[in-house]
C-alpha cells in the first residue's frame, strides 16, 4: 500500500480508481458531516462521485471538496420507520425492486471500482454491488436495538455481501454481530471512531471554570441534535424544571430541527414550555450549519439520548472545552469517561441528569479539569489524522482484495 503522506491509495497505487459513495440524506447532522469528512479524505486519493436522494444543506460541506462530484437519485429507496409498519411492509417488496433497478442503472452509468454505502438504510446499493461483482464497503453508523427482531435482522442481512464493514463504535459492532446470522460479517467488521479537525471549536473555548463560578450569571445548558424522543430533549426539559425549582438560574438551548414524522414531538415540547411558563428559559434555535457559537456560549452540554451508536456532538463538546453530561448508553460510554472528561447519567432518568448537572454547577466536580481532559481526548482519541489513516487503509485493502461475493 502506498504511503498516506503521498496521497496515493487504491488499486495499483493509482489515483484513477473510482469510488461511488451513496448516502441516504442531504441533511447536515452528525453522520452527514462525518460523511463529508470521509469524502474529503477519499478525494485526495480517488475519483469520488456521491449519490444523494435530494438536494440539501450537506452540499455546503461538499463544495469545499475539490475533486468530488455528486448527483441526486430520489428513486433509490431509503428505509424509514414509516416503511416498517404494516402498510409500509406491504409496499416494501415492490419499492425494493424498483429501487434495485434504479441503483443498477446508476452504478453502470458511473462505472465505479468500489461502492461505499454510508449506513444500512440503503440495501439496494449493497445488493446491486453484489450482483455486479463490485467491491462494497458499508459504513454502519446506527445500532437500532429498539427495533423488532425481524427488522434488525433484515437491516443487517445485506451486509453479507460487503467486502468490509466499518462501524463507528463497539456498540455498533456488537449490534452487527448479534443480528447478522453468524455469516462471517463480524470478522469483516472494523471499528473506526469518528474523528475530524476540531480547531474551529477550540478557537471558541473560554474559561469554563471561571464562567461556572460567576454566581450572578444565568448559566446555559446546550443540547445539539434533531428533535426526537431518541435524542431526549424531553429529559433535558424535565431536568431544567427540576434545577429551576432548586433555585438555579438556567436556560436551555435546543439546536436542531425535527425529524420528519416527529413534528408531534416538537409540538409536545413547546406545549410543555408554554404550560410551565418557560418561554424565557427555553430557546428553540432551529438548525444551524455552524454550531461553534452555541458551544462558545454554553456552560454545560447535555447529550441525553435514549440510544446513540456514537455521539459526535459529545466529542464536539469535548473539543470546545464545554463540560459534557451524557447518557450512559451506546457509543457515548466510549467517548465519555465518567468523572474524567465528562459525566454519565442513567439513560432515560431526567432526575439523574439534573443531579449530574448540579454537581458541575456546585463545583463538586471540577469543570476546569473535566474540560481540559475533554480537549486532550478530542485531540488524541478522535483526531482527524487517525480517522483519515484508518479510512484510507480500509479502502486500499478493499480495492486490493477483490474477493467477490461473501454470501
Amino acid at each position: 500500500m502506498a504511503s498516506s503522506k503521498s496521497g496515493v491509495h487504491g488499486a495499483a497505487g493509482s489515483r484513477s480508481a473510482r469510488v461511488m459513495a451513496c448516502h441516504p440524506s442531504a441533511d447536515a447532522y452528525g453522520s452527514d458531516r462525518m460523511l463529508a469528512e470521509t469524502l474529503r479524505h477519499l478525494a485526495d486519493s480517488y475519483r469520488v462521485h456521491l449519490v444523494l436522494p435530494e438536494k440539501g444543506p450537506l452540499e455546503h460541506y461538499l463544495r469545499n471538496i475539490g475533486s468530488l462530484t455528486w448527483s441526486e437519485n430520489p428513486r433509490v429507496l431509503v428505509i424509514r420507520k414509516s416503511l416498517l409498519g404494516i402498510s409500509g411492509l406491504l409496499r416494501l417488496p415492490g419499492a425494493l425492486l424498483s429501487s434495485l433497478i434504479s441503483a443498477l442503472k446508476q452504478i453502470r452509468h458511473v462505472g465505479p471500482d468500489l461502492i461505499y454505502v454510508n449506513t444500512i438504510t440503503q440495501p439496494s446499493w449493497m445488493v446491486a454491488a453484489w450482483l455486479l461483482r463490485i467491491p462494497c464497503i458499508v459504513h454502519v453508523r446506527e445500532a437500532e436495538w429498539s427495533a423488532r427482531w425481524v427488522v434488525r435482522r433484515a437491516l443487517c442481512l445485506p451486509l453479507r455481501s460487503a467486502q468490509l464493514v466499518l462501524v463507528n463504535s463497539a456498540d455498533t459492532a456488537r449490534f452487527i454481530a448479534v443480528n447478522s446470522f453468524g455469516s462471517g460479517v463480524a470478522s469483516r467488521t472494523e471499528i473506526i471512531h469518528n474523528g475530524k479537525d476540531w480547531s474551529a471549536l477550540k478557537r471558541m473555548q473560554r474559561d469554563t471554570a471561571a464562567v461556572l463560578g460567576q454566581s450572578v450569571k444565568m448559566k446555559t445548558l446546550l443540547l445539539v441534535g434533531r428533535l426526537s424522543p431518541r435524542k431526549g430533549q424531553d429529559l433535558a426539559l424535565h431536568a431544567l424544571r427540576t434545577l429551576l425549582s432548586r433555585g438555579w438560574d438556567l436556560r436551555l438551548v435546543f439546536v436542531g430541527d425535527t425529524f420528519e414524522g416527529y413534528e408531534w414531538f416538537e409540538a409536545s415540547l413547546r406545549a410543555e414550555v408554554d404550560a410551565n411558563a418557560l418561554g424565557d428559559r427555553v430557546t428553540f434555535a432551529g438548525f444551524h450549519l455552524d454550531v461553534g457559537n452555541f458551544y462558545a456560549e454554553a456552560d454545560v452540554a447535555v447529550v441525553p439520548s435514549r440510544a446513540e451508536p456514537f455521539g459526535t456532538v459529545a466529542v464536539e463538546a469535548l473539543a470546545a472545552g464545554v463540560p459534557c453530561v451524557a447518557a450512559r448508553v451506546g457509543g457515548l460510554t466510549e467517548i465519555i469517561q465518567d468523572g474524567k472528561n465528562g459525566l454519565l447519567f442513567d439513560v432515560g432518568d431526567a432526575n439523574d441528569l439534573a443531579v449530574s448537572i448540579e454537581k458541575l454547577l456546585r463545583g463538586e466536580i471540577s469543570a476546569e479539569e473535566i474540560a481540559a481532559q475533554g480537549v486532550r481526548d478530542a485531540d488524541s482519541r478522535f483526531s482527524e489524522a487517525a480517522y483519515r489513516k484508518s479510512v484510507l487503509d480500509a479502502f486500499s485493502m478493499a480495492l486490493h482484495d477483490r474477493g467477490g461475493s461473501h454470501v
